[in-house]
């Protein structure tokens, strides 16, 4: 059945006349006249009867536009969403990021992007690095935050498969709580004092540690060792603190530590390893409106 000449129906019963009909839909009286005549010779009665207050509706036309008023109307507020999507950021954002950047800063970043676009809505996944890469990679994310030191050994990231866009830099800090510092004399560490020492991480292949004696002593030790590998920063933190071992971190996360005293960090400087934290992309993906808005919105700062 031609929808066309259903809204002629529709417009006419809503104005009993072809004229106010013909106006709303923007088309000429006999076009809405014709639609109407081939509709009844369609459906075989007639819709309206003529009288001398325009067209009256037939108990055949009252049922007709009972069944479908919704349809029609329902359908244009289709068509108008659809419209406005594609001229509109709108849709679901899937987005991986380590659990520390997940808790602390993403959240003011996602709250003003939907202030600005509330038609969008967002699926965050927290974990470790290698995992996410791998769910970028098999496209079940549209993006993720990635680490991205100044290690020049090969790298994931390096390869052909992505794409990086830096969103800020941080120096990257290795401490200890002040009773560890102190028990292990670590005032002028050496990499062979440090070696015996004990560490913690987040990451289950021991990248941050690894990138951190790569950048100052140009080696890392033959075996670390690990007392704790844990998924969280807070927790990571709050182990230093007991003395648990060392651990490299973003200097904005232990600042507040290291300003009371509670932490120390250890060979700190200006020749410190900056942490390039960046927006991650397949390459060979164009990117949506969707998507470019939120990365135009994450550089933005």
């Amino acid at each position: 059945m031609d929808l066309n000449r259903l809204r002629a129906f529709q417009a006419v019963y809503q104005h009993n006349s072809t004229v106010g009909a013909a106006r709303t839909l923007s088309v000429t009286r006999s076009a809405v006249s014709q639609s109407l005549s081939k509709l009844e010779a369609e459906i075989g009665v007639k819709l309206f009867t003529r009288a001398a207050k325009g067209l009256v509706p037939t108990s055949a036309g009252h049922s007709l536009f009972r069944r479908i008023d919704p349809f029609l109307s329902s359908l244009e507020n289709e068509v108008r969403a659809i419209k406005s999507a594609g001229e509109r950021p709108s849709g679901l954002l899937r987005l991986g990021t380590p659990v520390a950047f997940g808790r602390c800063y993403l959240p003011v970043k996602l709250a003003a992007f939907r202030a600005r676009y509330p038609e969008v809505e967002f699926a965050l996944e927290l974990g470790n690095q290698t995992r996410l890469l791998s769910l970028l990679e098999a496209g079940e994310l549209d993006f993720t935050i990635a680490d991205v030191f100044d290690d020049p050994s090969p790298s994931r990231l390096r390869s052909s498969l992505f794409s990086l866009e830096t969103l800020f830099e941080e120096r990257m800090t290795l401490v200890c709580s002040r009773a560890y510092f102190e028990d292990h004399r670590l005032e002028n560490a050496t990499i062979e004092t440090l070696a015996a020492c004990n560490f913690l991480t987040y990451q289950s292949q021991n990248f941050d540690l690894k990138s951190w004696f790569r950048h100052h002593f140009a080696k890392v030790p033959p075996q670390l060792s690990i007392a704790l590998t844990v998924d969280d920063s807070h927790a990571l933190i709050e182990a230093v603190k007991c003395s648990l071992g060392l651990a490299v971190f973003g200097s904005h996360l232990v600042e507040p530590e290291l300003e009371s005293g509670a932490l120390r960090a250890v060979l700190s400087g200006p020749a410190d390893e900056i942490n390039r934290i960046s927006l991650v992309q397949l390459l060979d993906k164009k990117p949506s409106l969707t998507e470019r808005a939120f990365v135009k919105h994450l550089l933005a700062g």
